[in-house]
């Protein structure tokens, strides 16, 4: 009996360690490989073990006898097969499953349930995990990766929808969304605000309505984006970003390349803008913008340097946005030449009002049923767009080369996209989503870097050696608190003394602002592409110089 007991809790331990580590596994666990693997194969195996006593116990009942006969064999398979057949072995996969329950949107609210259940464990840590100097740093670069792009966007879209999107607007989509990510997100390192694609939507949706009546245009949005959120909530209901799973890292490096292009095709356009004012206006917003770009690249790269020592390094690294932007806004304002060339300024409003003259909630019941019904198409194609930009910006933030140990949900998160875009659309403000540059950015600027000696002996001379620094991530800071201050942030920037300060900022800057993340997100996949193209990738020296 106890060889037989040995040999069925083997197969039996196999086939539940498979089944976990199969490929099949659901997308919201695909952060598994940042988990103690060791902690997650014993948990395995010990379910797997109580199923197996379990199991034997049932056929011993069955058989009647010590020894167990073939009858007792045959109940044992049959008890095995029985729940293989019904119940998957992982509870966050589909594989094994038969019938109905293999079929995801047969099971709704089943990963928005595990997500909950895995992250919750964490959300104290959350919290208590940001008492150190990276959030700060964090908090303060972010701010102004995310305001200024955000700003830019939003004066794009106050100049092609008839003044109606304003940067009051734009300052509070980006705090909503930062707010409630911040505290309710399973990926709160997932930057939301205000993007370039939504704002093409929005001013493309205006030229299509202008052509009938313009003036339902604030409840077409509105109900536009009310089809969003239902759409949201039935794909995150149905558990359909699971087949997130199927996106590869060159579909997301090629994605963060198109939208690394839009931001420098945004950026050209605001520099060409500027000749509208005034020839000289815009050879200056020209100069401004190329040195902002030089400033910005050329601080971050100060971290990396020789000079001074590496605290004093490591500060200008991480406030390179605000020490740029401040500078180059004061150098417009210099008395004599420079601050009499009249580069165009950011356009301002009241505070905490809307930048036309209307209330915060939109009339959206007053809209006629025919343009209720027209607005679905656009709710969907929204959709459409969130799904992959959104889960894309995600995947981003939690990339591979970030050794992440908190687990993931991506289901709850789309979940509560929709929630922000219902609450959006009722106040008629821009639908916020994931931004694909600012998630790894924020990602990024809460790793503890390391920064070791490699030392590579050559085969030319002997004794000789070459001494290079070599940077790894010792860790990421995973925690909500940066992003909840983000959101605090950007809303008090709603309020009349910083929206006085916002005033004096010339747009140039934000021309500079898009040439700066457009040009790392471009160069990035400019790497990947000369890697790709190289012929002596995969080959030493020595099978290079003679194949």
């Amino acid at each position: 009996m106890e060889p037989e007991l040995q040999k069925f809790r083997q197969r039996h331990t196999a086939g539940s360690s498979n089944a976990a580590n199969d490929d099949g596994i659901s997308i919201g666990s695909l952060r598994s490989n940042h988990a103690d693997p060791d902690q997650t194969k014993e948990t395995v195996s010990g379910r797997s073990d109580n199923h197996a006593h379990a199991h034997f116990a049932n056929g011993a009942r069955t058989d009647g006898n010590e020894g167990g006969d073939d009858g007792g064999n045959n109940d044992l398979a049959r008890e095995k097969t029985h729940e293989s057949a019904y119940e998957p072995r992982n509870p966050y996969t589909y594989v094994g499953a038969r019938g109905w329950r293999k079929y995801r949107p047969l099971r709704p609210f089943r990963g928005m349930y595990h997500d909950i259940k895995r992250r919750l464990p964490y959300y104290p840590s959350d919290f208590t995990d940001a008492f150190t100097y990276r959030a700060v740093a964090s908090t303060i670069r972010i701010y102004f990766v995310n305001l200024l792009p955000a700003l830019a966007y939003t004066l794009d879209m106050y100049r092609r929808t008839g003044n109606f999107y304003g940067i009051n607007e734009g300052l509070l989509a980006s705090a909503l969304a930062a707010g409630v990510f911040g505290l309710f997100s399973a990926q709160p390192l997932t930057i939301v605000g205000v993007t370039g694609l939504i704002s093409l939507f929005n001013y493309t949706i205006y030229n299509i309505i202008t052509p009938y009546d313009v003036t339902i245009y604030p409840q077409f949005m509105a109900w536009t984006g009310i089809w969003t959120a239902i759409f949201h909530w039935l794909t995150a209901i149905t558990n359909l970003c699971d087949y997130m799973r199927y996106v590869t890292d060159f579909s997301s490096e090629t994605f963060g390349m198109y939208v690394g292009i839009i931001y420098l095709i945004k950026g050209v356009e605001e520099l060409v803008a500027e000749f509208d004012e005034s020839t000289s206006g815009g050879f200056m917003g020209i100069v401004v913008a190329m040195l902002y770009f030089g400033s910005v690249y050329t601080l971050e790269k100060f971290g990396s340097g020789l000079f001074f020592n590496p605290t004093v390094r490591g500060f200008i690294a991480d406030y390179a946005y605000p020490i740029a932007t401040v500078f180059w806004v004061g150098f417009c304002h210099i008395p004599g030449n420079l601050k009499d060339t009249h580069v165009q300024l950011l356009p301002i409003t009241q505070a905490f009002r809307p930048s036309t003259d209307r209330d915060w909630v939109i009339d959206f019941w007053n809209l006629d049923v025919k343009w209720v019904f027209a607005s679905m198409p656009f709710g969907f194609l929204i959709t459409l767009l969130f799904y992959y930009d959104h889960n894309v910006s995600s995947l981003t933030a939690q990339a591979k080369q970030y050794p992440l140990k908190k687990p993931g949900g991506f289901h709850w998160d789309f979940f509560l996209l929709g929630c922000t875009s219902f609450v959006s659309a009722v106040i008629g403000i821009p639908l916020p989503n994931g931004l694909v540059p600012q998630a790894p950015v924020h990602t990024d600027s809460l790793c503890v870097y390391q920064t070791d000696l490699q030392i590579i002996r050559t085969e030319d001379v002997e004794g000789e050696e070459i001494r290079r620094p070599k940077v790894r991530i010792l860790k990421v800071v995973e925690q909500r608190v940066t992003h909840v201050a983000m959101a605090l942030l950007l809303f008090g920037t709603m309020s009349r003394p910083l929206l006085v300060v916002l005033g004096t900022m010339p747009r140039t800057i934000f021309a500079g602002v898009f040439l700066t993340v457009g040009a790392s997100l471009s160069s990035h996949f400019a790497k990947l592409c000369k890697k790709l193209t190289n012929s002596a990738v995969g080959f030493n020296r020595r099978q290079r110089d003679n194949p």
